[in-house]
């Protein structure tokens, strides 16, 4: 027998006390006598003798234990292990990396492994639950425990492999982590990376075989064009020579022919004109993964956040704007907060304070007023003594002695001040849809400008705000999404995902897939790429199990207990209650003297 809740068991301290309490009860019975006076003595002297009374056989005393004690052992919640009635809850993890489409498996690692779990799933009893748990990038729970085997043999069929790594160790703590009333699941997990828990059983999918992959490619632009780095690597045994193909709209711009060699990656360098656009990485030639033979990239202001200035002209911050890498920069002077979901940046320079919609913002010498901030007078004569060197808007620019001859005193109640003299002189906030930057003075109140500091901080703002076009594969961007209440996101085989607005934030699903992910609401549009597969799932080699996995088919069944001690609970305090009210004696009838 097992016990969910062992510690209910304290319970039974009851017991003693029950027993304590007859003990110190004094049994009286009603008697009509001519007078007390002859019995107050010795009244007197049998409770000075006899404080506590004997303990004598009582059958309500025994049916009040056994009740007591029955409610206690209930709520320890214990359960009574029989075989051949159904079986313990089991947890299904089926991992759904880049290797898993692998095709040392036909067809492939991945529908080895669901033909495997849909196995494990018939072996089953008929009341035996079980739960579905994909093990991606991040750990999801495909299907809740259930006794519908249809419905959790559709949930593994629906599975797919994608091009991020395989959450494996994340994915069983989430499935150890499940309960079915009240008890933790067997765990069985299905797949090519083995689980570091050793109460996990493994069915290992895969037979390893040799593969060549490109795992890492970095584009800089150059005078005349651009220059285009690509690395690859072979696993397992050396294979023959490789053809290396970049592509732009279709045509082949450049070409080389590499043969890697395992522990010897080689690194290709192209020259290549100048394009806009996504480029396309080609390793032509087969082996057992082909996730790993492909890799993209954005060319030219593809990708690249578009910023919008709002304010009068200023010669500095238009010559750094020019001078960073962004998709285009538009200078306007209409306050006209309806088009800035247009842009993925919004500067504002120099303007009064206004509620700010959804939207990543650069402040200069103002502040929104829905921001949790406030102004509290002006700050004369400041010098930044000390700034924010591990936050993605500072990383790289010291700012430590620029002076401020005016500014506003700003009094943030969240976010991070990014630099500070006697007061905050720069702050970062993101939340309730907003992503900030704010200067709390203008940029001809400082010699900002002049320090060298200064464009790099910019650069730095700007992609923090608008954040990065090149993102690893699984990842989910999580975006302002401005006045519009819906988008459509575009992936890269052309299906398209309605994706709704939350709060002034569009939150993407993972991005897992190698290609150009492209997000649209009416005019706007914002494009993403995974540039290549994760690289830790191009080693395909698959380790031996331990042991033999276990036969799941006939794990002995755990039938609670505890609702039927509940009921014989309750029959012993009626029962106790029906014979206690047959002890007491009727009321004594006083009669009327004539």
């Amino acid at each position: 027998m097992l016990l969910g809740a062992p510690a209910a068991l304290w319970w039974l301290l009851l017991v003693p006390l029950i027993v304590l309490l007859y003990m110190l009860r004094a049994r009286r019975q009603v008697q009509l006598v001519p007078s007390t006076l002859l019995w107050e003595r010795a009244t007197r002297d049998l409770v000075a003798r006899l404080p506590v009374r004997r303990l004598e056989r009582s059958l309500l005393l025994l049916l009040q234990v056994i009740a007591v004690a029955l409610v206690a052992l209930a709520l320890a919640r214990p359960s009574l292990a029989l075989p051949g009635l159904s079986g313990d809850a089991v947890v299904l993890v089926v991992q759904a990396g880049a290797s898993m489409q692998a095709t040392d498996e036909a067809p492939s690692r991945l529908a080895a492994a669901q033909a495997a779990a849909r196995e494990v799933l018939g072996r089953l009893g008929a009341r035996q639950p079980a739960a579905v748990v994909v093990a991606g990038r991040r750990p999801v729970l495909a299907h809740d425990f259930s006794t519908d085997r249809r419905a959790l043999a559709a949930a593994i069929t629906g599975l797919r492999a994608s091009d991020a790594r395989s959450a494996t160790d994340a994915a069983v703590a989430l499935a150890r982590d499940l309960r079915a009333d009240g008890r933790p699941a067997r765990v069985h997990l299905f797949g090519d990376r083995p689980p570091a828990a050793p109460d996990v059983v493994w069915h290992r999918v895969g037979r390893g075989a040799p593969n060549a992959a490109i795992t890492r490619v970095a584009l800089r632009a150059v005078p005349g064009g651009g220059r285009l780095l690509v690395r690859v690597e072979a696993f397992g045994r050396e294979g023959p020579p490789r053809r290396l193909v970049v592509s732009a709209g279709g045509r082949t711009i450049a070409a080389r022919e590499v043969r890697p060699a395992p522990g010897a990656p080689v690194a290709a360098v192209f020259e290549l004109p100048p394009t806009e656009g996504a480029l396309v990485v080609r390793l032509e030639g087969h082996d057992a993964l082909a996730a790993d033979d492909r890799a993209v990239l954005l060319a030219g202001r593809e990708g690249l956040p578009r910023v919008l200035v709002v304010g009068e002209p200023n010669p500095p911050l238009d010559a750094v704007l020019a001078a960073v890498p962004t998709g285009g920069v538009v200078r306007t002077d209409r306050l006209v907060p309806a088009e800035w979901a247009r842009a993925d940046l919004i500067v504002l320079d120099g303007l009064q304070p206004l509620v700010l919609p959804p939207g990543a913002y650069l402040l200069i010498g103002t502040l929104g007023e829905n921001l949790p901030a406030a102004v509290e007078g002006t700050a004369r004569d400041q010098v930044i003594r000390s700034a924010a060197a591990t936050h993605p808007v500072t990383r790289l620019a010291d700012l430590r002695g620029v002076r401020v001859a005016s500014g506003f005193i700003l009094r943030p109640r969240a976010g991070t001040v990014l630099a500070e003299g006697d007061v905050p002189l720069a702050w970062a906030y993101e939340g309730q849809g907003l992503r900030v930057v704010a200067l709390p003075f203008l940029l001809e109140q400082s010699d900002l400008a002049l320090h060298p500091a200064f464009p790099v901080m910019v650069a730095n703002a700007v992609s923090w705000l608008a954040g990065p076009s090149a993102i690893a594969a699984g990842e989910g961007p999580v975006v302002a999404a401005g006045a519009a209440r819906e988008a459509t996101l575009l992936d890269p085989s052309g299906a398209t995902v309605r994706v709704a607005a939350r709060e002034g934030l569009f939150t993407l699903p993972p991005l897992d897939r190698v290609g150009v992910w492209t997000l649209r609401a009416g005019a706007w549009q914002r494009r993403w790429v995974v540039s290549t597969a994760e690289a830790g799932e191009s080693d395909l080699t698959v380790p031996d199990p331990p042991s033999a996995p276990a036969d799941a088919a006939a794990p002995p069944a755990h039938v609670p207990l505890a609702p039927w001690l509940l009921a014989a609970a309750a029959v012993l305090v009626v029962g106790e209650w029906l014979l206690w009210s047959r002890t007491v004696p009727p009321p004594a009838v006083r009669r009327r003297p004539r």
